[in-house]
């Protein structure tokens, strides 16, 4: 097998960076999604798996401020906007700018104690799924904003094959 890309997504259903280089621990790609924008209304993790309700989620795009490094603290993420706009983590209005881009009050949150419920969206189109049509409520685990696993490898064939499929996606 040959590593191609190596992926790291700060922010949960975001996309990412990639990386010349990662740490892998027992939670996955250090860093890989440590932060998550909750919904205000619901108390649940924005998810891409819910489309319908978070529509502009892959056009945000999140990176770490600097390098990051098992021995010391996670550095503060940015993130790019829909419009270009940057906003970092640690300023005290990303609740805010976040809320305005999402059209939703959101906040932006580190994994807790308490695990975190995420939606998603089985489409209609998708006869196959059971409850196709409908909406889904998950649990991610404590600490996490993970939902389906910690570590995903994918081939290059999968991906080839995804892009002829859907060939007006982009696929990373």
């Amino acid at each position: 097998m040959k590593v191609v890309s190596l992926m790291r997504y700060p922010v949960k259903s975001m996309m990412g960076e990639e990386l010349n280089a990662c740490d892998i621990t027992y939670h996955g790609v250090h860093g890989d999604r440590m932060y998550g924008v909750i919904d205000r209304e619901t108390g649940k993790l924005a998810n891409a798996k819910n489309p319908k309700k978070w529509p502009t989620m892959f056009q945000h795009r999140a990176q770490y401020v600097r390098p990051v490094s098992l021995t010391e603290a996670l550095p503060p993420v940015q993130i790019t906007l829909p419009n270009g706009e940057i906003v970092r983590s640690d300023e005290r209005n990303i609740d805010i700018v976040l809320s305005e881009s999402f059209k939703r009050e959101v906040k932006l949150q580190t994994p807790s104690q308490e695990a975190v419920q995420f939606e998603g969206y089985v489409p209609k189109e998708m006869v196959e799924l059971e409850d196709h049509g409908t909406v889904f409520t998950r649990t991610s685990p404590q600490k996490t904003f993970f939902d389906i696993a910690n570590l995903h490898i994918v081939s290059t064939n999968t991906i080839e094959t995804l892009q002829k499929l859907a060939i007006d996606s982009r696929i990373e």
